[in-house]
This record gives C-alpha cells, sequence and structure tokens, in this order.
C-alpha cells in the first residue's frame, strides 16, 4: 500500500539530521560546505566508514567509532574524541580533547 507506519518514519528521520551522524557501518559520509553551518557535530557509533566533514562547526563529539577515516574541516572550538578504536583523523579545531 506504500505507507509508513509512524515507528519506522521515527527511525528513519533521525537520519535526516545533518548534525548527528549515527549507527552506520561501511558507508562514506560527507556534509558539504554550508551543511554543518557552525553548529555542534556529533559522530558516535560509526564502524569501517570514511567521514568528510566539509564544512566548519562550532564543536564536535566523536565517540565509539571504529576502524573509521575522519576528516573534519576547521572547528571554531573543541573537538572531543572518546572511546575511539583504530581510526584515522585529520583535524583542525582550537583543542582536540
Amino acid at each position: 500500500d506504500g505507507l509508513v507506519d509512524f515507528e519506522c518514519f521515527r527511525r528513519g528521520y533521525a537520519e535526516l539530521n545533518p548534525y548527528m551522524l549515527a549507527h552506520r557501518s561501511q558507508e562514506v559520509l560527507v556534509r558539504k560546505p554550508g551543511a554543518v553551518a557552525g553548529q555542534q557535530l556529533n559522530l558516535d557509533s560509526l564502524e569501517d566508514c570514511s567521514v568528510f566533514i566539509c564544512d566548519t562547526s562550532a564543536q564536535c563529539f566523536v565517540d565509539y567509532c571504529r576502524s573509521c577515516h575522519i576528516l573534519l574541516a576547521p572547528c571554531e572550538s573543541s573537538v572531543f574524541v572518546r572511546d575511539c578504536e583504530d581510526c584515522v583523523f585529520w583535524v583542525a579545531a582550537q583543542q582536540l580533547r
């Protein structure tokens, strides 16, 4: 019938948030210039992903990522990296914590 129930909509809606990339595996994730627009960015529970953030952000939190390549364009404040394993980072920030 082509209809989407509310629960299915709710799960899919989270993937539309340009400031939160979470629970993804084996994907290439890109945020083009203008997409983040200086807002806070969260990367959470990514596995075997390549992430290219090509826009400035206010601050960035990177949590529980595994085997990822992550490029973060200039961050106006701090980049927090917590509980990540076997990742490669390219970061421009005032502080790396």
